[in-house]
């Protein structure tokens, strides 16, 4: 009987086990202990810390809490590697006591490691110290990779950086990997610093000929905002763009283009008073230089940035519209454009209330939306919420609430399709067809 007993109690045992492994899921993030405890556990156990910084308000962050770190096969191998913590960054009235505990460290570690971006990714070694980050929504190959990287002592960034310090990092194509790891982790100041020295030791130095190789471009292209007009890569640009185009096509145009923006335009507005900003002096001058495509290509655009960034409503309304109405954009190569209109309407939404210009941005979602239709697309909730804030904002809250109840629906049916449960946008949208629904505002 006793014998029978123990069996019975094993099998009950394995049975236990199997459905607490079946029920487990994804990445075990603490949410018990404090910052000390955990840097004092990781030392004790030997193990790595995983710090994933988000915020409420961050889209990509809730992508990777749905897609990536429910993931088993991710969860099992940060389980095993790391003590993995959630950090709030950003402050709401809602936060319990245990998020509200962690205020002053998210403080501290925004200053400490300049975070650029949501979710910032952090990786501790044993000792509490900072070895490796990542920026941004990464896959869960990506991220695999990424905790890879960290817990190898000749691929994690703080050590590569401190090669690089001591001249221990040389060579053309090591130097180029490490300014796109820098990028990668989010360190932009350390990799604009690189980039300048390179172009200044190697690029600078290049003839013509020497210029004209693939990696040569691919550097420029990433960093064109190092170019001037007195570069010899500009006059390679201006005088034989067919030669860097066959390589990378439109590349020649593109940094034209940037540097006569950056010489040319930005140095003569005038934010104090936008009155004494003379477009038509400086037209002329792009124009004497540059020619009259370029000329007439960048002074518009440069205008409706420039009336955007300084309130000036109207003028930016009427500016987009005659962009709108002197390009004919094909409509099976139309999806960017409709997401810039949606942007533009979103955009004004934020930071207008002037009606007429409101009402604008309304015809800008419309199209946008026509757009998406026009190619057979599924309506983006993004853009249905878009337009449903601009009704609000114009006093049609019947048409609001039917537009944002869309939104609703249409994220709904995406996020089952793809095997979740509710879109990202879900608990931003209902709270705001609920404040559309008591009549409060929806600025914030």
């Amino acid at each position: 009987m006793h014998k029978k007993l123990t069996l019975f109690t094993l099998v009950l045992l394995v049975i236990s086990n199997c459905l607490l492994s079946q029920g487990k899921k994804g990445i075990n993030f603490d949410d018990k202990l404090s910052w000390d405890t955990i840097k004092e556990k990781a030392k004790r156990e030997n193990k790595y810390i995983f710090v994933d910084c988000f915020a409420t308000w961050c889209g990509p962050c809730k992508m990777m809490d749905e897609n990536v770190y429910s993931n088993a096969e991710l969860g099992e191998e940060f389980d095993k590697n790391f003590i993995s913590i959630k950090l709030q960054m950003d402050k709401n009235p809602a936060d319990n006591e245990y998020t509200r505990s962690w205020y002053s460290i998210a403080e501290n570690f925004q200053k400490e490691y300049h975070l650029v971006g949501y979710p910032s990714l952090l990786f501790f070694s044993p000792k509490g110290n900072l070895v490796h980050r990542g920026v941004g929504y990464k896959s869960k190959e990506a991220l695999i990779a990424l905790s890879r990287d960290a817990v190898n002592p000749n691929t994690q960034y703080v050590g590569l950086k401190k090669n690089y310090k001591v001249g221990k990092i040389a060579k053309s194509k090591d130097v180029n990997a490490l300014i796109d790891i820098a990028i990668e982790n989010g360190d932009k100041e350390f990799a604009e610093e690189v980039a300048v020295k390179y172009k200044k030791d190697f690029i600078d130095k290049l003839s013509m000929d020497q210029l004209c190789t693939i990696d040569n471009l691919i550097f420029i292209k990433k960093h064109s905002n190092l170019v001037n007009s007195q570069d010899l890569v500009f006059s390679l640009f201006r005088n034989s763009p067919s030669r860097c185009d066959s390589l990378l096509p439109g590349l020649a145009k593109a940094v034209i283009n940037l540097v006569v923006e950056k010489e040319e335009i930005t140095p003569r507005l005038n934010y104090k008073d936008p009155r004494l900003t003379n477009w038509q002096l400086i037209g002329s001058n792009i124009n004497r230089k540059y020619g009259k495509d370029i000329a007439e290509k960048l002074v518009p655009n440069a205008r409706m940035n420039f009336a955007f960034e300084t309130k000036n409503w109207k003028e930016y309304a009427n500016l987009k519209d005659r962009e709108l109405l002197n390009n004919d954009f094909p409509v099976n190569d139309s999806s960017l454009y409709a997401w810039n209109l949606n942007i533009a309407a979103w955009n004004t939404y934020l930071v207008c209330d002037d009606s007429t210009v409101l009402a604008k941005a309304l015809s800008w979602s419309d199209r946008s939306m026509q757009i998406l239709s026009a190619m057979k697309a599924d309506s983006a909730e993004q853009y249905l919420d878009t337009k449903a804030r601009i009704l609000y904002k114009l006093g049609h809250i019947s048409k609001a609430l039917e537009n944002e109840q869309k939104a609703i629906e249409v994220g709904m049916r995406k996020a089952q399709k793809s095997g979740g449960g509710k879109s990202i946008f879900y608990n931003e949208f209902s709270a705001v067809l609920e404040k559309m629904k008591n009549g409060e505002s929806i600025s914030n």
